[in-house]
């Protein structure tokens, strides 16, 4: 927090100095302002303002999607764990209702919704789709893979627990300290698009010393790396995605794209979590009764439920379990790795813009809402970012 907090302080001190932060700005300002026009303004009543926000928020949208995905995942998850498996008329059912809402959405986002979750010239907007699509498949793969690592890391070595949370959170801290570097860069060249490609590439390099590690026979250094370069890469590519997204529209729908671009995100992580769910729940048990053989039916209910007993199992045991656990999360490294080339291929679509003083590639008007020279280059129907490619290519040099 320390960077962030100088960084505001310094922020604030300069905007004081420069004769930009009047005591009108000051917050205790603000408020007594926003009560006094308040007071002034007739309140209207609960349930028009919860209509207003619903409008607003798409609310009868959201739900919509909400029971779309939930209605199909739902049943990947489970289908193994409920009586008759996916043949359930339960599993049946919510399959088929989830399918058939996605119509529905569409048809009341296309012609009844009055202020829809995707608009249409978001929806054509090439950049926000594309890094939709790298986030979507990004989290897809990065969720197949991570959902059971932390049991698989710690039954198939020998770590004590603090090389566990340290292992744990090795990629988490790799994605802070390399989001800063890919800020700098960006800083720097003005460009994000090649080092989101870069970013992905160094992500596919880490999944495949995953899918290449095997069990206990992998050395700790291997496992650790792919930690690293998971979240190097990482780092570089969801900056190139929340920028390339951002600068590609009007100021107006900047909270829509952050808001729909973490939505599928999201959906993303969701899908690739009950994949995970459905190759564990279908695979682990059976492999687990494989490779143990006459061992009690009991005892392996115990090690499929209970990581604490797969690790201290007597040495036979836990051999045969570590064999198990290996076996079982294979395909989920494979399909990670698989999925991970999607958002690489995606990414060689994105929109390279130049990242100037505008606030972004559509209007072109700068912090003060000057329309720039560099904006006003080229015809009105070509994008502000790939228009006037002369001019800026001699700024990026």
């Amino acid at each position: 927090m320390t960077p962030a907090i100088v960084t505001l302080f310094a922020a604030d001190r300069r905007a004081k100095k420069n004769g930009e932060l009047a005591f009108g700005a000051s917050l205790s300002e603000r408020r007594r302002i926003e009560k006094a026009n308040a007071a002034a303004v007739p309140r209207q009543p609960l349930w028009l303002q919860f209509k207003d926000v619903a409008i607003k928020m798409d609310l009868f949208g959201l739900v919509l999607i909400g029971f779309i995905f939930g209605l199909i995942l739902f049943p990947i998850s489970l289908a193994k764990t409920v009586r008759g498996g996916w043949s359930n008329p339960s599993i049946i059912a919510m399959m088929v209702v989830g399918v058939a809402l996605i119509p529905a959405f569409i048809i009341w986002e296309r012609f009844f919704a009055p202020i829809a979750i995707m608009p249409k010239r978001i929806i054509t907007n090439r950049a926000f789709l594309v890094a939709v699509g790298i986030d979507f498949f990004y989290n897809f793969s990065g969720f197949l893979r991570s959902l059971y690592l932390s049991s698989f890391v710690w039954v198939v070595t020998d770590w004590n627990t603090r090389e566990w949370v340290y292992f744990n959170n090795t990629m988490t801290i790799t994605l802070c300290v390399f989001g800063l570097v890919a800020g700098l860069i960006l800083r720097y060249t003005g460009r994000y698009k090649f080092l989101q490609i870069t970013g992905l590439c160094i992500r596919s390099l880490g999944l495949g010393l995953m899918v290449a590690a095997n069990g206990a026979i992998a050395p700790t250094v291997q496992l650790v790396w792919t930690q690293i370069l998971i979240g190097i890469g990482g780092a570089f590519s969801v900056v190139g995605s929340r920028v390339g997204s951002q600068a590609s529209v009007p100021h107006e729908d900047l909270a829509s794209v952050i808001a729909l671009l973490s939505l599928w995100s999201s959906l993303g992580s969701s899908v690739g979590s009950a994949t995970a769910t459905a190759i564990w729940t279908s695979n682990m048990p059976d492999n687990l009764a494989k490779y143990l053989p006459g061992v009690p039916e009991a005892t392996i209910k115990k090690l499929y439920g209970s990581i604490r007993s797969a690790r201290i199992a007597a040495p036979a045991i836990r051999e045969g379990v570590i064999k198990a656990y290996s076996v079982t999360t294979r395909p989920m490294f494979i399909g990670a790795l698989g999925l991970s080339f999607i958002s690489l291929l995606l990414a060689f679509l994105m929109p390279n813009f130049f990242l100037g003083d505008t606030h972004n590639a559509v209007d072109g008007k700068n912090v003060a809402g000057v329309v720039t020279a560099e904006a006003t280059v080229g015809t009105s129907n070509q994008p502000i970012g790939e228009r006037g490619a002369s001019e800026t290519q001699q700024q990026t040099r």
